[in-house]
């Protein structure tokens, strides 16, 4: 089963983008979580609603699995863009990408080692001048009136190679390290039309392109990220804490021009690197039910100039969600074991420089666990809006369905109560 799906992955990934069309400013979308169980839960990280209570998204959890086990995750989104009369887009953006995988085995009992990669930030945004701009007569530098307009486009981003070492230190408490290795490219490319404007015998304008020059920028990143996470259960409840930072991020700058090519690429750092803090609770209801609560913070990279299409800072992130989760033992079949059924809602607030964009949604999720507890299958979908004030584009509404698809090789037997 792990042979078929790796086989998917590498599919899945020759086939499909792996951009995100919110590229409100400089890096893009940031990608905070990649497993769907924990996404049905009010779109979190730290829990999951399924039998070994195991997160692709939480480090310390990875010591709850005896499995050594192949997780791939994809993601198909829907964004409505409705920009200001200035500017339009693409408008429905329907895109598929590669959102995680990732190898865990264990190595001791009650810990486990794991790696993989996973985007870290994502975009692929096209915006267009709706209307023409005209220089006059008087300010021509050819003496005759003109009309320009102006295409931006940005894509790509910033990726991870992580390590992961997940281990139960005590009766009641667990953790998680993790080291990344953060690498990636991203472009940036306008487009300048630039026509002559000529009137008819009967009045009418007439437009005769005349010249189109561009400009392509391409970033190269690299830096380290560290993540430790901490987790303490007792009875019926879960507390969990969680500090993410990364180092300066190293940006290899280089233009091209229209006229003169490219040109040597320079080096440029950001020395505030990326901050989360995050903080999770799960009350158990009984044996089949739960409820879960986080709240995230993050601080994000400065940014460069030649970054921003919009002349605006990489947003910071707060962020509130609320989950239930209930499950179901299915008896007397010989495949199916445990079907999870999840809810859940969450509010963000991106704080951008002039202005915040908030963002309020709902997410549902459905999973199955089968062939004897080894295999699983979940899908999520969250649905949101984002009202903002910022001044050249709305994001309207938007939906994400996320697929993760785990399977496992039994290494030893591991009972609940050791969970």
């Amino acid at each position: 089963m792990i042979k078929k799906i790796l086989y998917i992955t590498i599919f899945c990934t020759a086939i499909w983008s792996q951009t995100s069309s919110l590229g409100l400013s400089g890096f893009g979308e940031r990608m905070e979580s990649f497993d769907a169980s924990s996404i049905a839960l009010g779109d979190g990280q730290f829990f999951s609603g399924n039998s070994s209570f195991v997160s692709f998204s939480s480090i310390s959890t990875y010591w709850r699995s005896s499995l050594t086990r192949l997780c791939m995750t994809l993601q198909v989104s829907n964004n409505d863009l409705l920009s200001s009369s200035n500017l339009e887009s693409n408008g429905d953006l329907v895109e598929n990408h590669f959102q995680m995988f990732s190898f865990m085995f264990p190595v001791g009992e009650n810990k486990v080692f794991s790696f993989g990669m996973n985007p870290m930030y994502r975009s692929d945004i096209v915006l267009t001048e709706q209307s023409l701009n005209f220089i006059g007569a008087d300010n021509s530098p050819t003496g005759e009136p003109l009309a320009f307009r102006t295409t931006y486009d940005f894509s790509g981003g910033v990726s991870e190679f992580f390590t992961v070492f997940s281990m139960k230190a005590s009766k009641h408490v667990s953790l998680g390290l993790r080291w990344s290795k953060l690498f990636g490219n991203s472009y940036y490319r306008y487009v300048l039309s630039l026509s002559d404007v000529s009137f008819t015998e009967n009045e009418t304008i007439e437009y005769e392109q005349n010249q189109v020059s561009f400009g392509n920028y391409k970033q190269k990143y690299s830096s380290d990220s560290y993540n430790l996470e901490i987790r303490f259960q007792k009875k019926n409840y879960e507390f969990v804490s969680s500090y993410f930072k990364t180092k300066s991020l190293k940006i290899n700058f280089t233009p091209e021009y229209d006229l003169i090519g490219w040109i040597d690429g320079t080096d440029y750092f950001i020395n505030n690197g990326e901050e989360r803090y995050g903080l999770g609770f799960k009350y158990i209801i009984n044996d089949y039910s739960g409820l879960t609560a986080e709240y995230h913070e993050m601080r994000t990279f400065d940014s460069f100039d030649f970054l921003n299409i919009l002349d605006d800072k990489s947003p910071n992130i707060v962020s509130k969600h609320l989950g239930y989760y209930h499950s179901r033992n299915i008896r007397g079949s010989n495949r199916l074991d445990q079907v999870n059924l999840r809810f859940g809602l969450y509010s963000k607030e991106y704080q951008l420089l002039n202005s915040n964009l908030t963002d309020n949604g709902i997410t549902l999720g459905f999973g199955i666990e089968y062939l004897n507890y080894k295999n699983s299958i979940d899908i999520a979908l969250k649905i949101g809006n984002r009202n903002t004030e910022y001044s050249l584009i709305d994001y309207e509404s938007y939906y994400k369905l996320v697929l993760s698809i785990t399977s496992g090789e039994k290494w030893f037997e591991k009972r609940r109560d050791d969970i």
